[in-house]
């Protein structure tokens, strides 16, 4: 954030920051050596496991509605201030209270005067200069559209931040163009890592399109399959500068599949943070590597079209990414395999074994262990909460297209769509077989 807007503040005020990260922590020291404001504290959904940060506490966002303060700086990144933003009028905290950078709030005078303008309210344009007179505006305009308004314009804006932000990666997903309705009305299968994938015969999908994820190259019987696409999603896999030495072996392990499927001309789709460790690792001179940008939201009742040319939504595990890639294909069945969904159970017993269809070893329990030390207990439960509820919402998006979207795991916990067997989905006519239930 541009020290001359931190200046606009009056001196002294009673500061909260919210965001506890390295922008709050060069904002701590800008607000300290050159201002008289008190910093009240910083919210941090994190406030779990960060206590304190250069030695002010961090609370959680619901502390705000029982203090006293005068204004609250959103110490985050551009591209995640709209979040924040959200999060804070959801409270009922008003715009006249919130200090974002510039640019970001002249980007959302401008949408809201142009959705202004569609709902026949009164907005004068001229005073982008004076976020407090937005805020009357930024309700009325709330009230109203229907509950998924703000989300709508959360993902507007991060959008069109996107290309002024990311010319580059916008010009890399650009290429994914040729991907849509490349398959047009046929079926697909995704093939996730569960250990219910070793009780089904793979070896039929060779004439079919196939999508495999993540670490699949470790269970021996994928190589009956042919894959088309393989996905990667997970950012601990991307991080080139994290050297732990668990996570360092997960990335070389990354480059060793990654190597794999594009030798045998599968189509390999990695989010843009992978582009350094493309690079890294000389992965450039293949042809099939394509990226993927997924800054926005997929909330509830999402009905826009996703373009994987252009910024898409993000989901919490890569096998959604599949089928929302499946759709942008045009694919009109989908059918899932492996996705067991009982990973869960691993995050509550230590020692359980066996949630992969691969085998796993000391370094996966270590890799596990270092994401249960990172995140908190509540945050993976929230994480998995999120996977089964977009697996429903994914359904209803695929069913308002005419698409099939059907669960054939052997055993899974995924209770959110209908099931099918895998065998009789072999069969020609998949239609006499369609005992579907929704579980």
């Amino acid at each position: 954030m541009n020290d001359l807007y931190l200046a606009s503040i009056p001196e002294p005020s009673r500061i909260i920051l919210y965001g506890a990260g390295n922008v709050c922590r060069k904002q701590i020291e800008i607000l300290r050596s050159n201002y008289k404001h008190q910093i009240l504290f910083i919210v941090d959904r994190r406030y779990d496991s960060i206590c304190s940060l250069d030695g002010i506490p961090v609370k959680s966002k619901e502390v705000l509605l029982s203090v006293d303060y005068d204004y609250i700086i959103m110490s985050v990144s551009n591209s995640f201030q709209f979040s924040v933003l959200i999060d804070l009028v959801h409270l009922g905290i008003p715009l006249s209270k919130i200090i974002g950078c510039k640019n970001f709030f002249n980007a959302l005078n401008d949408f809201i005067s142009s959705r202004a303008k569609e709902n026949n309210i009164e907005f004068d344009s001229g005073h982008k200069n004076r976020i407090e007179d937005l805020d009357e505006y930024f309700i009325e305009l709330t009230n109203l559209q229907n509950s998924n308004y703000l989300e709508k314009l959360k993902n507007k804006i991060i959008h069109e931040q996107f290309y002024i932000k990311y010319p580059q990666l916008a010009e890399l997903i650009k290429s994914n163009k040729k991907f849509k309705n490349i398959h047009e009305g046929k079926r697909c299968f995704i093939l996730g890592n569960g250990p219910s994938l070793k009780e089904q015969n793979l070896s039929p999908l060779c004439d079919e399109y196939v999508f495999t994820v993540n670490n699949s190259y470790r269970y021996e019987k994928i190589q009956d399959v042919k894959s088309n696409y393989h996905f990667y999603a997970d950012p601990m896999y991307f991080d080139v500068k994290n050297s732990n030495e668990s996570v360092v072996q997960l990335r070389e392990s990354l480059v060793k599949s990654i190597n794999g499927c594009l030798k045998k001309g599968t189509i390999c789709f990695l989010p843009t943070i992978g582009y350094d460790l493309v690079a890294a690792y000389n992965l450039t001179e293949y042809a099939n590597i394509e990226f993927y940008s997924t800054p926005l939201k997929f909330y509830d009742g999402y009905d826009e079209e996703i373009d994987y040319s252009c910024p898409s939504p993000a989901f919490n595990t890569v096998v959604q990414w599949c089928i929302t890639m499946s759709v942008y294909m045009g694919f009109k069945e989908i059918y899932l395999l492996g996705c067991d969904c009982d990973a869960i159970i691993g995050n509550i017993v230590s020692d359980k074994q066996g949630d992969h269809a691969y085998d796993t070893n000391e370094d996966d329990a270590k890799i596990r262990q270092w994401a249960t030390d990172f995140y908190s207990m509540e945050a993976i439960f929230k994480g998995w909460a999120n996977i089964f509820h977009y697996y429903e919402q994914l359904y209803q998006y695929c069913a308002k297209r005419g698409i099939r979207l059907i669960n054939c795991s052997a055993k899974t916990i995924l209770h959110s769509l209908p099931r099918m067997k895998y065998e009789n989905v072999l069969l020609s006519n998949v239609k006499q077989f369609c005992d579907i239930s929704a579980g």
